[in-house]
């Protein structure tokens, strides 16, 4: 599927943040039962994201 996407010019993090059974990893307010956890879990994730969209930005400018 990726390589689908790459064809159609849009842009893929590979990284990836499953989190299943969510409804077991925040509450009814959207808090997270373990903090600690998710952050550990969604770190790789958003500092992945995060180059990607730095990356672009860079590949634009030019």
């Amino acid at each position: 599927m990726a390589f689908t996407l790459f064809k159609i010019r849009a842009w893929v993090v590979p990284a990836m943040c499953p989190m299943p059974k969510a409804q077991d990893l925040f509450d009814e307010m959207g808090i997270p039962v373990d903090k600690v956890a998710i952050e550990k879990r969604a770190k790789p994730f958003i500092e992945e994201l995060l180059w990607c969209i730095e990356a672009r930005q860079k590949m634009e400018k030019k």
